[in-house]
């Protein structure tokens, strides 16, 4: 699914499948940078066919965007790096994902997570050149995991914002989700604070890590995601 051009929707919810992977296409260099990886051969499966539909098979995958360890995020990170990709992730979750520890919650798909050999190390405010005229932006925002990693990609005439479970747009307008508090490093005082900073992102759409996309300034969200913490603080506290 093409969501603007050259940004896809390589597998989530209009496969019925839960986790959103979002790709990055650089025609001229033959080559696509994911966001997240889902969770495993389905997906796998499903962002082959994708790219088969809109003739990208060919591309090389060179890098991987991890917005948090969880499973069901970066599960098939190994597989990429196996196939040449970098993974990248934040730092406090990059461990995680090397050692395949509890912050994968593995515990909740019975099974071990397959782990990667090298994780790139992110940082808060750090800008990584995709091209000449394209960056992300990464944004350490700790709440739902200590790591998760917000993406701005600015250029093609563009800036998105992949968010992770970091928040997604709810089901009514002006509605939003927050990340479930499945992880040992939750923190709400953390989250909190990460929804703040955010609110001053200029980000004209946010792809989220499950459910359908908000095509419409990630400000809205943020104030709709602060109201939500702050309105309903004993369902999100630890």
């Amino acid at each position: 699914m093409m969501i603007f051009p050259d940004i896809y929707l390589l597998s989530g919810f209009p496969f019925q499948i839960h986790q959103n992977v979002y790709g990055i296409d650089f025609p001229e260099e033959n080559r696509m940078v994911l966001i997240d990886t889902g969770l495993d051969e389905t997906d796998r499966i499903q962002i082959q066919e994708t790219m088969k539909t809109w003739g990208l098979e060919k591309r090389q995958i060179s890098d991987v965007f991890l917005t948090h360890a969880h499973f069901d995020h970066a599960g098939n990170a190994f597989w990429f790096e196996k196939a040449g990709a970098h993974v990248w992730a934040g730092e406090a979750d990059a461990d995680s994902i090397e050692k395949g520890d509890d912050h994968t919650i593995f515990f909740a798909y019975g099974k071990p997570f397959p782990t990667c050999q090298r994780v790139r190390r992110l940082k808060d405010s750090e800008k990584i050149l995709l091209s000449d005229s394209c960056k992300l932006n990464c944004f350490h925002t700790p709440g739902h995991t200590k790591g998760s990693i917000c993406y701005e990609f600015v250029g093609k005439g563009k800036r998105i914002l992949f968010t992770g479970d970091f928040l997604q747009a709810g089901e009514e307008d002006g509605s939003v989700r927050m990340g479930i508090r499945v992880d040992p490093g939750y923190s709400f005082k953390e989250y909190l604070s990460s929804v703040k900073k955010m609110m001053n992102v200029e980000s004209k759409a946010v792809l989220p890590g499950h459910f359908r996309p908000y095509l419409k300034p990630a400000f809205g969200l943020m104030q709709a995601a602060y109201r939500e913490l702050l309105v309903n603080r004993e369902k999100y506290k630890n």
